[in-house]
């Protein structure tokens, strides 16, 4: 044109101004961060909608080991600090020390721990309430509500006395939970020594060996005067291939003991 003006759609160009190229937007390059990896190691979400990163798996998952491994430390810590507490719950200096009923059963003993109560009732109305214990009969007078919830194992405590579970022999079992339960074999102690009204000794083993005892419950029964009862219960075990695992479940082992010792009490005291 006679203007002397230059269009930039012309098909000719001013000399100083060459061809006009198409640039990319910043933005719609991939940066680094964006890329998808192929290093399952570095693996991470992202939001389809922004690109941006919602979820880095390797930093979750090691903020859950580090909180597992720091849980795990914190409650053995606890549970050794609090341990000269709950291995000798109720006992006084003279209880822990002598021999009882039982003791010959696990003669060297890994760990023990001896517990006590007293119950305003005669030993006589006492006993019943232990010879009745086990999954498939009274129960075991503890934390039903944990039992049956987390634990699933069908347990019923009974608040009476079921004369037809009272004839307890050497050899019975005691069953902690019901044959369909998913462990095997079925787990429950063994009685070895029946003594009306004074002693009722248990071992805890899996196999019906007689030979053997890894563990006991020795329940004792003692006069504390008229119409009173010390019970006195001691457990003892031995080496075993669940070392680590009896140590990491003895502070929940104790509440659940101590709730059965005090289930025991209630229920003697209250139909007494």
């Amino acid at each position: 044109p006679m203007s002397g003006k230059t269009y930039l759609g012309d098909s000719e160009r001013h000399p100083t101004v060459g061809p006009l190229r198409r640039r990319s937007h910043p933005a719609a390059r991939p940066t680094p961060r964006e890329r998808p990896s192929h290093n399952a190691a570095s693996y991470a979400l992202s939001d389809p909608h922004t690109g941006g990163m919602i979820v880095d798996v390797r930093r979750i998952g090691r903020a859950l080991l580090t909180t597992v491994l720091a849980g795990c430390g914190a409650y053995l810590a606890l549970g050794r600090l609090v341990r000269p507490w709950y291995s000798r719950w109720g006992a006084t200096d003279e209880e822990v020390r002598r021999l009882l009923p039982g003791d010959e059963l696990v003669p060297s003993p890994r760990a023990q721990s001896t517990w006590a109560v007293s119950i305003m009732a005669p030993s006589e109305r006492v006993w019943p309430w232990l010879v009745q214990m086990g999954q498939d009969r009274a129960g075991f007078y503890t934390y039903e509500w944990f039992e049956n919830a987390v634990m699933r194992l069908d347990i019923h405590n009974a608040d009476r006395i079921v004369t037809e579970w009272q004839n307890v022999q050497v050899g019975d079992r005691l069953w902690f939970y019901p044959e369909r339960y998913p462990i095997k074999p079925r787990s429950g102690p063994r009685v070895v020594a029946v003594e009306p009204n004074r002693a009722f000794l248990l071992c805890h083993q899996v196999t019906d060996d007689v030979g053997t005892c890894p563990g006991t419950w020795q329940f004792v029964l003692e006069s504390a005067g008229e119409d009173s009862t010390r019970l006195i219960l001691r457990a003892r075990s031995g080496p075993s291939p669940t070392t680590w695992f009896d140590i990491l479940a003895e502070p929940a082992y104790f509440l659940m003991t101590r709730g059965m010792m005090l289930g025991i009490k209630r229920r003697a005291e209250m139909n007494s």
